[in-house]
């Protein structure tokens, strides 16, 4: 009897959570196309999470927005819900066809795949339904907003309302469109703040007729805008330069090795002072695209053994590893040189974060697993890891004491 009540009690609570589950968006199973079957059928319009796996604010959104019973009954009464990663599977093209540049991006479609509405970032429950409210009353804004740039692509006036609206949620397309506009105003204004501003958010090619004003006259910005900003200008332009030139590495293709030459020149004659880190990380990147495990773990040992990479941080060694352990190599020399990277990790972790020093050491049994004869190394480093994660249990029961303490102390000392 005793274990029929046991049983029982366990149903029940599965039960109970189960329900709990149930009251928050009900998100759909199934294929894009089977999705917008279902909407045309329904006569309702698609609510899209587009998320990625490593990004914080969708995981947010996702605990603690989505599985509400106030968010769930608006949800799953006016629309198909659907999430997809955005860097898998189906996700990938639905990325390219709703120029989804931010995580996470909300969007608001028709069952013809039309955008009607969209939003980017976390938003917390009030501001949602907010959202959702306006996405049923939307109508048809923002395609007849893309349809009369269409028409009008050269009217300044036209173009900048549409950069506006893709700007604010963060359209994959600002980029280009701000190329656009740029090239439709006087160059005059590009001294002006609004036109700086949307030059500092969006410009990527710093050798565009923009860029090379800015450059040409960058003691004129210098002195409306002040030093500190102009410099913020720069690295962004150049970082995101970096991004361009690698992208057709990362799809396969050859790296422009004229293009970043000319861009190191201008590195030089603008005095950047990040200039050689910048092409340092290039080239270990172009290595982690081409897969050439071997170039890359020689170059970053070679990097390693400079004194300016003496004190390298362990984020920055962090991302040299992660390649490697999410990679199929096999190499033990550079299955070797991985190891050494989380090594060197843990000691230059100045933060003291439990989680972060058991990031490391989880990564260094990983790798260690993957090498032959390492049975002894790897035994110690499941230690330690074990050791690890069961001082952080404590930590975190330590301060969780701690706050009821103080909670308990305030109380009694009559403090709200």
């Amino acid at each position: 009897m005793k274990n029929f009540r046991l049983v029982m009690l366990l149903i029940l609570n599965s039960v109970a959570a189960l329900a709990a589950t149930a009251e928050g968006i009900n998100f759909e199973n199934g294929t894009w196309k089977e999705i917008t079957a279902k909407a045309k059928k329904e006569n309702k319009l698609i609510f899209i999470d587009c998320y990625t796996s490593w990004c914080g604010p969708c995981k947010r959104l996702s605990d603690e927005v989505f599985p509400l019973k106030e968010v769930g009954d608006v949800f799953n009464k006016n629309f198909i819900n659907y999430k997809i990663d955005m860097e898998k599977g189906e996700g990938i093209g639905l990325q390219k066809k709703f120029h989804v540049g931010a995580y996470p991006t909300l969007l608001w479609v028709s069952a013809n795949g039309e955008v009607v509405y969209r939003s980017v970032g976390f938003v917390k429950e009030d501001v949602l339904l907010a959202e959702a409210k306006k996405a049923l009353t939307a109508g048809s804004y923002l395609i007849e907003l893309e349809k009369r740039y269409a028409e009008n692509p050269n009217n300044p006036d036209v173009t900048r309302v549409f950069l506006n609206s893709l700007v604010k949620t963060a359209d994959a397309r600002a980029k280009e469109i701000t190329e656009k506009y740029l090239l439709l105003v006087p160059k005059e204004k590009y001294l002006e703040a609004d036109i700086f501003e949307l030059m500092a958010k969006n410009l990527y090619d710093p050798f565009s007729p923009a860029g090379n004003y800015f450059f040409d006259n960058r003691s004129l910005y210098e002195a409306k805008f002040q030093r500190k900003n102009t410099d913020v200008f720069v690295a962004n332009v150049f970082y995101r330069y970096i991004n361009f030139l690698l992208s057709p590495v990362k799809n396969g293709k050859k790296f422009d090795e004229n293009a970043f030459q000319k861009f190191v020149e201008l590195m030089e004659s603008q005095q950047f002072e990040k200039r050689q880190f910048v092409t340092d990380n290039l080239r270990v990147k172009i290595f982690e695209y081409q897969k050439n495990w071997r170039a890359y773990a020689l170059k970053i040992n070679s990097l390693l053994a400079e004194d300016r990479y003496q004190n390298i941080s362990s984020g920055e060694l962090s991302t040299w590893y992660q390649p490697v352990l999410a990679s199929n190599c096999k190499d033990v020399e550079v299955l070797r040189s991985a190891v050494n990277w989380t090594t060197l990790s843990f000691k230059n972790d100045h933060t003291f974060s439990m989680s972060h020093l058991a990031k490391n050491l989880d990564a260094k049994v990983k790798l260690l697993e993957r090498i032959p004869n390492s049975d002894v190394e790897l035994l110690q480093a499941k230690t330690e890891l074990a050791i690890l994660v069961e001082l952080e249990i404590k930590q975190q029961k330590f301060a969780t004491d701690k706050a009821k303490t103080i909670k308990m102390i305030e109380v009694l000392s009559g403090k709200k």
